[in-house]
């Protein structure tokens, strides 16, 4: 997805070395915790928009929201992610089978596509994330049919045993999937910015020249 950096410099005449040392290191407190409520503010917004699996958008993991806090020498924090999956969901278009992207591929008669859990695996507005053995190139027993009534290819897997045995529709088969455009990273972090940047930077200055020693 890449970053957003929330930056100023401080620039001017000033009464002392210790005014101005105050200044950016109150500058530097305020533009951190500016970008640590922009993170709050996307995650929301994803919190808000989809229906998220797992906590992968948290600080502290890979793909997570994260921060990197500016210093009294560096006026610059920065809001960043390694999702790259996000620059699709920001600025829509499609995704086809074969590209890499978050979803299930499969290959079926030397084609490939992009396999959707069906209702079985993962009901409406469930958040719960798939384990390995569920996935479709993991399960056994399966195989292949098209609908009579829409064409559709379903991935079918055979229980043999239990009581749900018979023949369950796994996975939609599909050639490509059209992402619908969301303001999900720019517009909060903007929004955001607009309202407490300016408060925290007022904030945070005059708390450290109150305290010049």
């Amino acid at each position: 997805m890449g970053y957003f950096d929330i930056g100023l410099k401080v620039e001017g005449k000033f009464a002392t070395e210790k005014v101005l040392k105050s200044m950016k290191f109150g500058a530097a407190n305020a533009l951190t915790q500016t970008a640590k409520q922009a993170q709050a503010a996307v995650q929301d917004t994803l919190r808000g928009t989809f229906t998220l699996r797992g906590r992968w958008f948290e600080q502290q993991n890979r793909f997570g929201i994260k921060v990197k806090p500016a210093t009294p020498s560096n006026l610059t924090a920065r809001v960043t992610t390694a999702a790259t999956w996000l620059s699709k969901q920001q600025q829509g278009g499609t995704i086809h089978a074969g590209e890499r992207a978050k979803v299930f591929p499969y290959t079926y008669n030397g084609k490939k596509y992009i396999a959707i859990p069906t209702e079985t695996l993962r009901p409406r507005g469930s958040t719960k994330i798939l384990r390995p053995a569920l996935w479709p190139n993991n399960l056994k027993g399966t195989f292949v049919i098209r609908t009579k009534k829409t064409g559709a290819l379903l991935l079918v897997q055979r229980v043999s045993k239990g009581r749900g045995k018979g023949l369950k529709a796994m996975y939609l088969l599909i050639e490509q999937v059209k992402v619908v455009p969301e303001r999900i990273w720019d517009q909060p972090i903007q929004n955001l910015c607009e309202r407490k940047l300016g408060q925290n930077l007022q904030q945070f200055i005059n708390e450290a020249l109150a305290n010049i020693r």
